[in-house]
């Protein structure tokens, strides 16, 4: 799957290194997409009380930049500096009170205006407080922001045969622990598409003609130099010279992202994000997922580092994480459509402890793709588990190539 791979490759894109005048500073470092993210996440559930409309709120952030956001009554994300950004989230809800089917709406504010369009908002479906209790709402956008711009998530529900989103939650569901919501700023312009840096645009000074992409120097100084004095000194020094001429260093050549100015050297890029990265797949035409088991990704597509192989744990596998880190990590998976509702959660095992740090409840459907971020640790163990569900068996399919992927699991070291 080309957008998997992107993801990885991703950790290696430049960004802002031009300053505010359009030139290439040599004081800034480059950054990674790592350095460029906003995630919050909930870890605890939180009833929803007497309200038509709810603000998903989220008590931690894992990772910020404060260059970049600001983050205010726990719903609240402020934009400091303008670009492109792209806005993921994950909503978690759980019927505990209300005895038949609901759908749930979620949708991107914008400075206090909800984007209700069809690509805008996300929705998910509960059946009812006994069967199938539980639905995650989920959506990737772009977004033109300006500095001073804010960002919230609004919520809001039809019950029973309600329509039109404006019905009472009335105290009958909770925002679950594992919704999160992350933002991260993508600067189109700092990068070529092979993901070098673009030069700031020059103005010709004096003795400088610019022409398309030529610079050329039309003109210069010159003078004298007494050279009389100067053979002198070597002829009356012959020792101190040699002694210099010895220790002295080459005449340096800048090369890429290097100015020399005088006795100074300066560089003006550089940078990188970790490379530690895999994406694992199931490489068989089609198998079976049992309720209670782990899916199965026995073929390892690429890795980095590569010194771990799948480990072989109930009835599937699971990834051993080779270097503590903060980890997006996720899943994709395409399924035969049975009916019915089914749980399926992102976990990993640490000393023989199994900790689900994602979980959604979701009618079977085609396909199901879901990520989170989270903390991990040399040794844990990365695993998708069928958690619950009254569907039955899942059937999944795999791909026997690696040009095509269906059913995968991949993560990568952000930070």
């Amino acid at each position: 799957m080309t957008s998997l791979l992107q993801k990885i490759n991703d950790l290696n894109v430049r960004v802002d290194n031009i300053d505010t005048t359009g030139n290439t500073s040599s004081s800034e470092t480059a950054e990674t997409l790592g350095e460029q993210v906003f995630y919050a996440v909930s870890s605890v559930d939180v009833l929803i009380g007497n309200v038509i409309t709810y603000l998903s709120t989220f008590n931690s952030t894992p990772k910020t930049n404060t260059d970049l956001y600001s983050f205010t009554n726990n719903n609240t994300i402020n934009i400091i500096k303008s670009g492109f950004y792209k806005i993921n989230f994950n909503c978690n809800f759980h019927n505990i009170g209300f005895n038949e089917r609901t759908t749930i709406r979620t949708s991107v504010m914008l400075n206090g205006i909800s984007n209700i369009t069809s690509g805008g908002q996300a929705s998910a479906y509960l059946r009812n407080n006994t069967n199938g209790p539980r639905g995650t709402t989920t959506g990737a956008l772009f977004y033109d922001l300006t500095a001073g711009d804010y960002i919230q998530l609004q919520n809001n529900i039809n019950k029973g045969a309600d329509t039109g989103f404006d019905t009472n939650f009335n105290s009958d569901y909770e925002f679950t622990e594992g919704s999160s919501i992350m933002i991260t700023r993508m600067d189109i312009n700092a990068v070529t598409a092979d993901g070098t840096f673009l030069q700031g645009k020059l103005i010709a000074g004096d003795n400088i003609t610019i022409t398309g992409d030529v610079i050329s120097a039309t003109g210069g100084g010159g003078g004298t130099t007494d050279t009389t004095a100067l053979q002198a000194q070597i002829d009356t020094n012959t020792t101190d010279i040699s002694g210099i001429q010895i220790n002295k260093q080459n005449t340096l050549i800048a090369g890429d992202n290097i100015t020399i100015t005088g006795d100074t050297i300066s560089a003006s890029g550089g940078g990188g994000g970790s490379s530690v990265h895999f994406l694992c797949s199931l490489n068989i035409n089609f198998t079976s997922l049992l309720v209670g088991n782990y899916a199965r990704f026995p073929n390892i597509v690429f890795q980095n580092p590569t010194t771990t192989t799948m480990i072989d744990i109930n009835n599937g596998h699971g990834y051993t994480i080779q270097e503590d880190g903060l980890y997006h990590i996720g899943y994709s998976i395409t399924a035969l459509d049975k009916g019915g509702t089914v749980e399926i959660g992102i976990l990993y095992i640490r000393n023989g402890v199994e900790n689900i740090i994602s979980r959604s409840g979701i009618a079977v459907a085609l396909t199901e793709d879901r990520s989170t971020i989270w903390q991990l640790q040399t040794g844990d163990i990365v695993c998708i588990k069928y958690i619950l569900g009254n569907a039955g068996y899942l059937t999944l399919y795999g791909s026997t190539s690696n040009d095509n992927l269906k059913t995968n699991m991949y993560g990568y070291k952000i930070g």
